[in-house]
């Protein structure tokens, strides 16, 4: 793990130096740049047949984002926008026993974003997300522990939302992810799905 975590960060800091030769060499106008925000997720919680689980309830937990995009124009309006992201994420849950469990998941993530600019400085972006597990912990009344071998190394979230250019350099996007893996390993008849929304700023060159 960590060694395609060491991987995956050298590619992305080679990135922008790789896309600027490449640019010059085939005149393609790629977009690039830098991006960081805050993410809202929390844990959708059902049982094994994917109905509400009674007895836990689960709230919104706050975390950070921080990484790199690539735009690469298609035709006219459109365009494809794979991002390159360290995402914090988890939530806070109670067990029916009213055990209060504050989970923290770190996770790299590649959001590929197919992009349409339907108005002056807005576009509507959405696809599929992929995110690789880094670390994870949670804390509970006992303290706190590793989670990372209760989890599974990967999830995938279907992702879409809202763009807009302020100026040359400057772009808001804020968007909606839903997780459509269960992630967690423990035999406790229950299914942790992800949700939530991430708002980030980002810088392009």
């Amino acid at each position: 793990m960590r060694k395609i975590f060491t991987i995956l960060t050298a590619v992305l800091f080679m990135s922008p130096g790789l896309l600027a030769q490449n640019r010059k060499m085939n005149k393609i106008k790629l977009g690039y740049g830098f991006k960081t925000g805050i993410n809202l997720t929390h844990f959708h919680i059902d049982n094994l047949k994917d109905d509400p689980y009674p007895g836990y309830s689960s709230k919104y937990r706050t975390g950070f984002v921080l990484g790199m995009f690539v735009n690469v124009p298609v035709y006219k309006q459109f365009s494809v926008q794979p991002e390159f992201l360290y995402s914090s994420m988890g939530g806070d849950y109670w067990t029916k026993l009213r055990d209060h469990v504050r989970a923290r998941y770190n996770y790299f993530s590649v959001p590929v974003l197919v992009k349409y600019n339907f108005y002056k400085r807005l576009s509507v972006v959405a696809g599929p997300q992929f995110d690789l597990l880094i670390a994870a912990k949670e804390r509970d009344n006992s303290g706190v522990y590793r989670a990372s071998d209760y989890l599974k190394d990967n999830d995938v979230f279907v992702t879409a939302g809202l763009e807009f250019q302020a100026s040359k350099y400057i772009v808001f996007q804020a968007r909606y992810m839903k997780g459509f893996n269960d992630i967690d390993y423990r035999s406790d008849g229950i299914r942790y799905y992800q949700e939530g929304v991430q708002a980030t700023f980002g810088l392009k060159f």
